[in-house]
């Protein structure tokens, strides 16, 4: 396995890691590496938590029959509304050895801090990865487009209109608004990171 485990791929990611993140990112990381080639069978962890995923808010935009936040059918609903840059801050501040942080929701682009947030995570050295339902994008695209993101998944509830307003509960529309919105983004982004594609 350990053969396995060291190929051309993973020098990469090595190389990655060393470049992007600071010593004690690294060390932790590659404690977490030599415990995975182990199997993971102690219970005691070597290690921190290397890569954090967070809600950032409660709230969404769409009713989806299959998620808490939105389906007004739900009887628990969540507690809190929008993260505060403070405690998000705090948990930076908690987790400093982490290399990557998923940031989702509900709709992560109701939150108004989530670009202070990608920002605030990428100074501190960490890899940012967004969550989205694909509503907000068109009207987000310039700040996306300088944001320092390594990763945005677009759910797509459905493979056409009519699918899209069943699961979601939103007008059939909007299945059209999230994809000309991906399709835009795609075409405007540099390649290999952030930043508008050149003129």
């Amino acid at each position: 396995m350990a053969g396995a485990f060291f190929n051309l791929s993973t020098l990469g990611k090595v190389a990655f890691l060393i470049r992007d993140h600071g010593p004690s990112q690294i060390t932790n990381t590659m404690r977490f590496g030599s415990h995975a080639l182990r199997g993971f069978g102690a219970t005691r962890l070597p290690y921190e938590p290397v890569w954090l995923s967070l809600d950032t808010t409660a709230r969404c935009n769409l009713q989806c029959r299959h998620c808490p936040h939105g389906n007004p059918e739900n009887p628990h609903k969540p507690q809190f509304c929008d993260m505060t840059m403070d405690t998000f801050r705090q948990i930076l501040d908690r987790f400093p050895r982490a290399i990557s942080v998923s940031l989702g929701g509900g709709e992560p682009f109701l939150n108004p801090n989530l670009l202070d947030m990608i920002h605030l995570a990428h100074e501190r050295q960490m890899r940012v990865h967004i969550n989205t339902n694909g509503t907000l994008l068109q009207s987000k695209i310039d700040a996306l487009l300088e944001a320092p993101l390594e990763y945005l998944c677009v759910s797509l509830y459905g493979t056409d209109a009519l699918s899209f307003a069943q699961v979601t509960g939103a007008p059939g529309s909007l299945f059209d608004e999230v994809l000309n919105g991906v399709q835009e983004l795609v075409a405007r982004r540099r390649p290999g990171g952030p930043g508008p594609a050149p003129p």
